[in-house]
């Protein structure tokens, strides 16, 4: 099944280089921030694990990430950094094969699987929000307008999330959900951005990204974003934030 939404591919920043074993020798991704995915390779953990692993890493248009070679190959994860990657590419064992395909979307990806609405127009990734005092003296008749800076905002909104992109209530549905996205990504302070895509579950063509909006960051925090629709029924949830529009570095 194929369907129209947007993904949210956020950033992890990591102060230690992840270190793994490819096919028995040493790889490592040094410390930075990585998007899970980026057009430009620098900021792409995809790409970066791949020119260190020597391997084809793509993520697909189910959401998950492959790894592949034209040969067989193994990854050994390890302890510590090593685990924390492959966290980060949803997977949740050592690799043996030519082609694997993680078992959950990666925790850096949500999607709640329809497109976002926006403050803007389609297409149009802020809007500005300047800091604009008016003065006025007793009489009113001299009135300044005084302008330190400008905000470029932008605000997401999805009616009714289905509760499993929400918050699962099954063991064994990965961090997929926009509680995990919320904690490590927004709340975290993390960038992030937003693409419209085709998403086709249990998918394995690469996924076509196309022109983000952003990248931006969560302007405020909101504890309480969780919400039933439906009285004492978790079935589905909105979900609602505002951002910022950031620069890359």
């Amino acid at each position: 099944m194929s369907f129209q939404t947007s993904w949210l591919i956020g950033q992890n920043t990591s102060e230690a280089a992840f270190d793994v074993t490819v096919n028995g020798a040493p790889a490592s991704v040094a410390a930075g921030a990585y998007y899970l995915d980026d057009a430009s390779a620098s900021l792409s953990l995809l790409q970066t694990f791949a020119a260190a692993a020597g391997l084809t890493v793509e993520l697909l248009d189910s959401g998950h990430v492959r790894i592949s070679d034209g040969a067989p190959f193994t990854i050994v994860w390890g302890a510590g950094t090593g685990e924390a990657l492959r966290n980060l590419l949803g997977f949740d064992a050592d690799v043996a094969a030519s082609s694997e395909i993680g078992a959950v979307q990666s925790p850096l990806l949500w999607s709640p699987t329809f497109k976002a609405q926006t403050f803007t127009p389609p297409g149009v990734d802020s809007y500005p929000v300047p800091d604009t005092q008016v003065v006025a003296s007793l009489t009113a008749r001299t009135v300044e307008h005084v302008t330190n800076f400008t905000q470029d905002r932008q605000e997401f909104s999805w009616d009714a999330v289905p509760i499993e992109r929400v918050w699962p209530l099954a063991a064994g549905q990965g961090l997929t959900a926009y509680r995990y996205f919320w904690a490590d990504v927004l709340q975290g302070g993390e960038r992030f951005k937003v693409y419209e895509v085709t998403e086709t579950t249990g998918g394995t063509s690469a996924a076509v990204l196309g022109s983000p909006l952003g990248p931006y960051k969560l302007r405020s925090i909101d504890a309480t974003w969780y919400s039933r629709q439906i009285a004492n029924a978790d079935i589905v949830s909105p979900i609602r934030f505002e951002a910022v529009k950031v620069d890359e570095a």
